[in-house]
């Protein structure tokens, strides 16, 4: 049987859960909990302005790389972190384990990647949750 299943993005608050979930398979210098949190809470901050949308009867809204997070993404983001790490490591010639500086890296990297792609299934999408249809969209220059 084929069914397809909407599957919702996670909030802050779960996508702290899931890159906790990920970070537990590689060695920490920090605490999971705030390595996890500090990622998480940059992701969804509103500096990572991507575009401005118009929508019909609903003016002008912000469209945000948070308007984009999902599993996949978070994953990526781990794993972006721990290839910094070990980039760092074999030049100090050491294992030391993952940073919040790593984690940082990885998100702006992660950050920087999108600003680049496709995005216009994402932005209807991002409209019909706002009751409307696009109107125009302004992409913000990288």
């Amino acid at each position: 049987i084929d069914r397809k299943v909407m599957v919702n993005r996670p909030d802050m608050v779960g996508s702290a859960k899931i890159l906790g979930i990920h970070l537990k398979k590689t060695r920490l210098q920090e605490d999971i909990n705030k390595l996890a949190g500090e990622a998480a809470a940059e992701l969804f901050s509103d500096t990572h302005l991507l575009y401005k949308v118009g929508l019909k009867g609903k003016g002008v809204h912000s469209f945000h790389v948070k308007h984009l997070v999902s599993g996949a993404m978070l994953e990526g983001v781990v794993q972006q972190a721990i290839s910094v790490a070990i980039q760092r490591d074999v030049k100090a010639g050491k294992v030391s384990g993952l940073t919040q500086e790593d984690m940082q890296q990885a998100v702006h990297k992660v950050v920087q990647g999108n600003k680049g792609l496709n995005h216009d299934e994402a932005l209807h999408l991002f409209a019909e949750a706002h009751g409307s249809e696009i109107e125009g969209i302004q992409r913000i220059a990288a």
